[in-house]
């Protein structure tokens, strides 16, 4: 069976991180790379770049060409990819050749009818609810945790992290939010950092202005931006995977986040999870199709300071121990190659 990775060769993003985990875990025989806004690492000698910088400047001629230039060359028996195909014409080639598609769905971009495979591997248990298509299977999205390393958080904790724009589209006014409730909370001897793909003045937020707040640059590596917290503090108002919580509690970083799904799915401790005061529906043309959750000011100074005045030895262990369920092992290797030759063989059980 010829396993071809339809994905963003950059790992600057949480779709490229993802992606890169299912390279590194799978037999992956080759890689057709589509576009990604810096640019494509090399991570195959098998592997085809899409044809164009930016794909809505790319001609539907050649992308046809190049799609079908890449299943010509490489004869993949199955695509798996995250989220989307990011191209109608690679699918229309590929059902073409019948080689079958996988899809990794993320909920907040998914739509019935529109969304296409041959069997969907759903990452949470919110997703399988919300796809409607019948060739589906609940398969745990797991975290490749080799670049991980884990410290036990002791004591009270003083360092807060926050993290906007990694690995998920996370809206402006949550960072907003948090920056407002963490002066509010008064606390002198508690800090927060803020990691960000792009300068705050990039999303349309003020920069801090203050000694309790600072800002990582965007070229810190990812593995790097838990290594002083002692908390994460991301209430989330919509997220596919949930990326971010898992890689801190992996690193036995406490998680405070929304008490809405997915979120919820993953930190389970009624302390660390922030209720929520409003939803509102988004809705893009080709883009989001989700509900966000609204979290206020007050319940995150709560949360804060309910996590401020405790010790988190327990609770670093905890996140730990939950996080540790959601990694690649050679179970959950064998399980999805299974799930891939029985669809290339025609079973759909």
């Amino acid at each position: 069976m010829r396993i071809g990775l339809v994905a963003p060769c950059n790992r600057t993003s949480g779709l490229g991180l993802v992606s890169w985990d299912l390279f590194r875990n799978l037999p992956t025989d080759s890689v057709l790379a589509f576009v990604s806004q810096k640019g494509n690492e090399k991570w195959s000698q098998r592997q085809l770049p899409y044809p164009a910088v930016q794909m809505r400047k790319c001609n539907p001629t050649d992308l046809r060409r190049r799609c079908a230039s890449y299943l010509d060359e490489f004869k993949p028996d199955v695509l798996l990819a995250v989220e989307t195909w990011h191209s109608s014409q690679l699918v229309d080639e590929a059902r073409a050749r019948e080689v079958k598609l996988v899809l990794i769905p993320m909920h907040e971009v998914y739509r019935p009818g529109f969304t296409h495979a041959d069997l969907f591997l759903c990452p949470n248990r919110f997703c399988y609810n919300k796809v409607r298509e019948r060739d589906k299977v609940l398969w745990r999205l797991p975290i490749d945790a080799r670049d991980l390393d884990y410290r036990q958080r002791t004591g009270r904790p003083r360092n807060f992290l926050h993290c906007h724009g990694y690995g998920y589209l996370n809206a402006k006014r949550q960072t907003a939010v948090v920056l407002s409730a963490f002066r509010t909370a008064q606390r002198p001897k508690i800090h927060l950092t803020i990691a960000t793909q792009m300068s705050l003045a990039a999303y349309g937020l003020p920069a801090p202005d203050d000694t309790q707040v600072d800002v990582l640059p965007p070229q810190v590596r990812f593995a790097d931006i838990y290594q002083n917290a002692d908390v994460l503090v991301q209430p989330e108002a919509y997220a596919g995977y949930g990326r971010v919580p898992l890689e801190a509690m992996l690193q036995g970083v406490p998680v405070l986040t929304t008490a809405a799904p997915p979120m919820h799915e993953l930190v389970t401790s009624p302390d660390l999870l922030i209720p929520y005061e409003r939803t509102y529906w988004i809705e893009q043309r080709g883009g989001l199709n989700v509900t966000a959750y609204v979290v206020g000011q007050r319940d995150v100074i709560d949360a804060i300071q309910r996590i401020a005045d405790r010790d988190i030895d327990e609770l670093s262990a905890q996140a730990r121990k939950l996080a540790l369920k959601h990694i690649w092992t050679s179970a959950k290797r064998r399980q999805l190659l299974k799930l891939l030759k029985g669809l290339c063989q025609g079973k759909t059980s």
